[in-house]
C-alpha cells in the first residue's frame, strides 16, 4: 500500500481513477485505499493485485468507470473517429465495438503509464 500511497502523492490526479474491482464495483485508487485502511479483506486482495493483469470483464468494468466519471457535456476526441460523448463511449464499450474497445486499451495504457498495470 505504501507504493500507492506513493504514487498518489507523485500523481494526485489518480486518486479519482478507477483501478480496482472490490465487492463488484469499480473503485477509484483513492476509495481502494480507504478500505485497505479499514481492513476490507477483499479490498486488500484487489491492492496486492494491483499491477498484475485483471480479468478481461474487470478491464471493461473499471474502463466503463473510468469513462462514466467524465464531467457532462465533455466531447472526447478519438483519433479516425472525431469527438464523442460520453454516452457514446460507453454505448460502444457496452456493444464491445472495435471503437469500444479501441476505449478500453486507452484506459489501460493509461494505467500502464502511471505504473498500475
Amino acid at each position: 500500500m505504501i507504493e500507492l500511497e506513493r504514487k498518489l502523492k507523485e500523481y494526485p490526479t489518480l486518486a479519482k481513477v478507477p483501478v480496482a474491482v472490490v465487492h463488484g464495483r469499480a473503485v477509484t485508487a483513492e476509495e481502494l485505499l480507504e478500505l485497505v485502511k479499514r481492513g476490507d479483506p477483499e479490498a486488500v486482495r484487489a491492492a496486492r493485485r494491483l499491477g498484475l493483469d485483471p480479468t478481461p470483464e474487470e478491464t471493461k468494468l473499471l474502463a466503463k468507470e473510468f469513462w462514466r466519471r467524465l464531467p457532462p457535456n465533455v466531447k472526447v476526441f478519438v483519433l479516425g473517429v472525431g469527438y464523442l460523448t460520453k454516452d457514446e463511449i460507453l454505448r460502444a464499450i457496452d456493444l464491445d465495438t472495435p471503437l469500444g474497445k479501441k476505449l478500453v486499451r486507452a484506459y489501460e495504457r493509461l494505467l500502464r503509464e502511471y505504473g498500475l498495470a
